[in-house]
């Protein structure tokens, strides 16, 4: 037992102390450095150089994957299709579109050339180089894909008169042909099937089915143009031409080119679906029999007891009778 002695203070308590003591003058300029530096602008842009190459590269992969399945710009090299695109146009091509529905009449379409010829082999940079501004649209081979417009379907002949285009022998109605008018003739010409029968929209300065390209294969269709996006003077949206009632029952037929898709949807809806709006239609069977001037059965006893009561309230009422 100590007597007068001080208490001995509980290990690591001096330690603790320090800890939570307030900074002092020696202290107080490292921590203000430590702050200064984590701070530092320097450090945030070297870290953004940091992670700049993996940005750059998922930006390629990206592009590489919506050049290659869903959209790509083209350059229009050619006055074929004036005034619909003039030369220099810059145009995005929808590359999905005929994965769900084929081509349709006044579809501008563009289509790699159905009679190829072998070109020169290119070194890997060259390649790629020639990939890169291909697919933004800067350049592009005038000899290696094409744009028309889609003006015989599957199955229908063609035929020009005297420049005005006829199919099945019905006169096509078109506002949008170019300032070269052609008035040559065509001979009448069925379309084979999975091939389209093409024309440019300046019908006196185009190369197109009439001429040496031929009928062109389905699978030589890249996708549909749909906007213009370069020169900003002329940005807007395609919209496919209304060539009348008189074309409608060729677009319409089952499974045709224009086979809609809310009639797919019904089509593939299932069995249950089916009989559930069938059952809907059907009339029940008091509609049945009041249509045909019969009183449905459980109507017949209701009918009778209501006589029944009235005959008996127009009675006249004695004593005793109930009422």
């Amino acid at each position: 037992m100590v007597i007068g002695g001080a208490k001995p203070e509980p290990p690591g308590h001096d330690r603790e102390e320090k800890e939570h003591a307030p900074p002092t003058s020696e202290t107080a300029p490292e921590l203000v450095k430590a702050r200064g530096a984590s701070r530092d602008p320097m450090r945030a842009v070297l870290g953004f150089f940091r992670e700049l190459p993996g940005l750059l590269l998922l930006a390629f992969i990206l592009a590489l994957l919506i050049k290659t399945f869903l959209i790509q710009a083209f350059y229009i090299p050619s006055g074929s299709m004036e005034h619909t695109l003039d030369v220099g146009d810059r145009v995005l091509v929808n590359k999905v579109v005929y994965h769900i529905h084929p081509p349709r009449r006044g579809d501008i379409i563009v289509f790699s050339d159905p009679h190829p010829v072998a070109q020169a082999h290119r070194s890997p940079v060259s390649a790629f180089v020639h990939w890169l501004t291909d697919g933004l649209g800067i350049s592009r081979d005038p000899n290696k894909d094409f744009i028309k417009r889609v003006i015989g379907l599957p199955g229908e002949t063609v035929e020009v008169t005297h420049g005005v285009v006829l199919i099945d022998g019905k006169r096509l109605s078109e506002h949008y042909l170019g300032p070269v008018i052609s008035t040559a003739d065509f001979t009448a010409h069925t379309v084979p099937r999975d091939r389209l029968f093409v024309m440019g929209d300046n019908r006196g300065d185009s190369n197109d089915s009439r001429g040496t390209l031929g009928d062109i294969p389905m699978d030589k269709v890249i996708g549909r143009a749909f906007v213009t996006i370069w020169p900003p003077s002329r940005i807007g949206l395609f919209r496919r031409p209304d060539y009348g009632a008189k074309f409608e029952s060729a677009r319409g037929k089952p499974g045709g080119p224009a086979a809609s898709l809310p009639v797919l949807m019904v089509a593939a809806a299932p069995r249950s679906v089916k009989c559930r709006t069938a059952r809907r239609r059907v009339p029940s069977r008091a509609g049945r029999t009041a249509r045909h001037g019969r009183t449905p059965r459980r109507l017949r006893g209701s009918r009778s007891r209501l006589a029944h009561r009235t005959a008996v309230s127009s009675t006249p009422a004695t004593r005793g009778s109930p009422r």
